[in-house]
């Protein structure tokens, strides 16, 4: 790897065997393990979204992604990461509250296009929007936050890496995760949030930047409005902490693709494993660089 390269990232490619400084985000409801795999098998860190998995599925997604590495061939592969979600559960009434609140704001325009409320449509998986199923649900079931569970799963599984959203789980399991081997990385969107994840022992922090969108880690931080965006908020966070730093957000089409000198016929290939939509992919791959 190029000397050029600052000495935290040098170390963190030489702990984890990645021939690439590229970290796949776990994309829920774009990518499985074949995604993760393609990625790893290209010198990267390959990411699986947990998110909505019980502890059985992690292991068999987990299972899948090493099967698939093992028949790989060329070099060696990258490291695996398992990202989960931290956040409060859901409670029924406020569920009930906010189908309410997204119905109110919706009907209008399915009156106006003519489609049936709460019905199917052949031009989208769900034409009914529904708080549980896209925001808090997976396949008809509410989305837990890291649980005992899932923290069996990633002691049985020892990914190298270990990857938590909306801050961190309660300290019990998070030293399990370490016991088993795994490094911690979390989202950080503010430099606060990232010098208190560095003090609680976190070994790599990922700076997710305004541009990152609505579903960004926030969990101290409160009001999106008062945030900066990644060229900002990537050195000032490399400054404030010792551990590596993950630049993420602003990565929307080919022009930010090149300013992270990830070569784009490779990501075409890799694109070919997700579950993006053809037309997202082609924004990643074709939009002009004018």
């Amino acid at each position: 790897m190029p000397s050029s390269w600052p000495p935290r990232c040098r170390r963190l490619m030489q702990r984890l065997g990645l021939r690439l400084p590229i970290v796949q985000a776990p994309m829920k409801g774009h990518q499985d393990w074949r995604l993760a795999a393609a990625v790893a098998r290209a010198g990267g860190m390959g990411s699986i979204p947990c998110a909505g998995l019980n502890g059985e599925e992690v292991r068999k997604a987990a299972g899948e992604f090493r099967k698939a590495i093992k028949e790989g061939k060329g070099n060696a592969a990258g490291p695996l990461n398992l990202n989960f979600f931290v956040h409060d559960e859901p409670q029924e009434h406020a569920v009930t509250h906010a189908k309410k609140r997204w119905k109110d704001a919706l009907e209008p325009f399915y009156k106006k296009e003519e489609i049936l409320f709460g019905a199917e449509s052949s031009g989208s998986p769900q034409s009914s929007p529904s708080f549980v199923s896209s925001a808090s649900q997976s396949h008809g079931r509410l989305q837990s936050s890291f649980n005992d569970d899932l923290c069996s799963a990633v002691e049985l599984v020892k990914p190298e890496v270990v990857s938590f959203h909306f801050g961190l789980p309660d300290s019990k399991l998070l030293e399990r995760v370490k016991a088993a081997g795994c490094l911690v990385q979390v989202s950080a969107t503010t430099v606060e949030e990232a010098v208190y994840l560095e003090n609680k022992g976190v070994d790599i922090i990922i700076a997710q930047g305004y541009e990152a969108g609505g579903h960004r880690g926030m969990f101290i931080a409160r009001n999106v409005y008062q945030q900066v965006g990644s060229m900002a908020l990537i050195p000032q966070i490399a400054d404030a902490v010792s551990v590596p730093v993950i630049a993420a957000g602003g990565i929307a089409d080919k022009r930010g693709v090149a300013n992270e000198s990830l070569h784009t016929h490779s990501l075409t290939r890799t694109l070919t494993r997700s579950l993006t939509p053809p037309p997202n992919r082609n924004m990643l791959t074709v939009t002009s660089f004018a």
